[in-house]
């Protein structure tokens, strides 16, 4: 189950996502011509930036109300290594 940290990050990341995908789509990609998956590409890279903005004042503020973040072991909270997996 996701904390309400997780879910609130992942509903501002869709909005800002979709927003600016659709500002993007209907200004600068029909004005120069571009197609509909480059507004795509960068509304995504627009809601990024922006998400890993708003992470640290969200996860403060729902704080400030209660909410607590997720519950991690001792393990989990002394890994300090991102692994990523790339799929060909």
């Amino acid at each position: 189950m996701r904390s309400a940290i997780t879910e609130s990050l992942i509903g501002l990341h869709m909005f800002s996502f979709f927003s600016a995908g659709d500002f993007i789509d209907s200004t600068l990609c029909y004005t120069l011509g571009f197609s509909t998956m480059c507004a795509a590409g960068i509304g995504n890279i627009v809601s990024d930036v922006f998400g890993l903005g708003a992470a640290g004042p969200i996860e403060l503020g729902l704080k400030k109300l209660g909410i607590a973040g997720p519950k991690l072991s001792p393990a989990q909270l002394q890994v300090n290594i991102l692994y990523c997996r790339f799929f060909y």
